[in-house]
């Protein structure tokens, strides 16, 4: 059976799916995210098309489990920007160092250049603007040509009015502009350097913990800047999203008071890591990834569901499966009428017609997990289901409890789930 035959994405509304298995028979409905999963219908959508190749791409499968940024901007086509911080390369005694009281009082210090110039541009831009309507006011035949009209001036008549006082004042305006774009260069120097800088050291525990992450799940994690290059590339050809990167040199600035090396490369059809820097050699280089994407993804990004798809799609691969539907709402029917309802991230029907329900968890912490694992069990008691498995990004080495009908796995299982969850089923089947 092919994959897009066993997964069942979207339920129109008001209607409803049911499935007979060893004579108990479920309701299927969807939730109220629905609507949002409609695209899913459509095997062309950019969102299926997306889980399609992260589902076979190890990888992207673990990207799309780290917790982007998310940005609202006003483009027609990819309106929602999520931003992944990342580093793949650094130097172990710099990076311990960036939490030390001098490299803060050195951030401090870049901050308030970055301040500096910003408050340099909104103090000229007044007195710049003063300077302007100055000399505007200052002027006969503006003045005169204003009196006669009094209450209205047409649109043509004022740009003649400044284009002719523009001529009149050249030399004035000139020195006015002059000085302005002088301030505004200071402006983009603070943007273009300090600004990513200082983003940069906010986050850059986290896109520690992003490399950590990936580096503990994928196995060939020795070139890891370029594996993740050529995977954001799939997703590129596909006109699935557009990607700018930008990397920057964090020791240039904090540990060598230089310039910081800077590349930013915007849509290209491979993204390139820098792993060091050409200007002072060091290693230690921040990346930010931004995917702009269209605005119907918005609430998979919002409500974290992105990576219950994903992994729905990888468990389809698995000959073990024969059906499976993601997050939905499901009741038992009896003769007593349907059971409460259960929502769940994954109800899937094997090929030896056993249940099994999978729940996705984005959190890393054990604790967590294992308080929320616990709180499902208890859920679905009296719900009938042959097994139970928690799929999660922590990082345990083996999966975890070895016993009974429910397993949560963590990172390491992430890129082979449907070959883990396989040998999961296969095992319950045999009890």
């Amino acid at each position: 059976m092919k994959k897009a035959d066993k997964i069942v994405p979207y339920i129109m509304k008001g209607l409803h799916k049911e499935e007979l298995v060893n004579d108990v028979r479920f309701e299927i409905r969807g939730t109220k995210q629905e609507e949002t999963f409609a695209q899913f219908s459509r095997p062309d959508s950019t969102l299926y098309k997306l889980c399609e190749i992260a589902s076979e791409d190890p990888l992207l499968e673990l990207f799309f489990f780290l917790k982007p940024r998310i940005l609202y901007k006003p483009l027609k086509d990819y309106p929602i920007t999520l931003e992944y911080p990342l580093i793949f390369n650094f130097d172990n005694e710099f990076l311990g160092s960036l939490l030390d009281e001098p490299m803060k009082t050195k951030i401090e210090d870049v901050e308030k250049r970055k301040e500096d110039a910003e408050k340099s541009v909104k103090d000229f831009s007044s007195r710049a603007m003063w300077k302007f309507f100055s000399v505007a006011v200052g002027d006969k035949q503006v003045t005169q040509r204003l009196k006669r009209k009094k209450l209205y001036v047409k649109e043509e008549e004022i740009n003649d009015l400044f284009s002719s006082l523009v001529t009149r004042h050249r030399k004035q305006f000139e020195g006015i502009t002059k000085d302005l774009i002088d301030i505004f260069g200071s402006l983009y120097y603070s943007l273009e350097y300090y600004s990513p800088l200082i983003e940069a050291f906010k986050v850059v525990k986290e896109a520690k913990e992003n490399l950590e992450f990936l580096s503990f799940a994928y196995e060939k994690a020795n070139d890891l800047g370029k594996q993740l290059s050529l995977s954001l590339a799939k997703l590129i050809a596909q006109r699935i999203f557009r990607v700018t990167t930008h990397s920057i040199c964090m020791e240039c600035v904090l540990k060598k008071e230089l310039e910081p090396f800077s590349v930013i490369m915007k849509y290209p059809m491979e993204p390139d890591f820098p792993s060091r820097c050409t200007k002072c050699g060091g290693k230690t280089i921040f990346h930010t990834i931004s995917i702009e994407a269209p605005y119907t993804f918005g609430p998979l990004f919002e409500e974290n569901r992105l990576p219950e798809f994903i992994v729905g799609f990888s468990l389809a691969r698995s000959e073990e499966i024969k059906k499976l539907y993601i997050h939905k709402k499901i009741q038992v029917l009896t003769k007593e009428g349907p059971s409460p309802g259960q929502q769940l991230n994954i109800f899937a029907i094997s090929r030896e017609n056993k249940i099994l329900i999978v729940e996705i968890t984005t959190s890393k912490d054990l604790n967590r997990i294992l308080e929320n694992f616990n709180k499902k069990i208890e859920a679905l008691k009296g719900f009938p289901y042959d097994g139970l498995a928690f799929i999660t990004p922590s990082p345990m080495i083996k999966e975890y409890p070895r016993f009974n009908k429910a397993r949560i796995f963590g990172a390491k299982h992430l890129p082979k789930i449907w070959s883990h969850v396989e040998f999961f089923i296969q095992e319950s089947s045999e009890k």
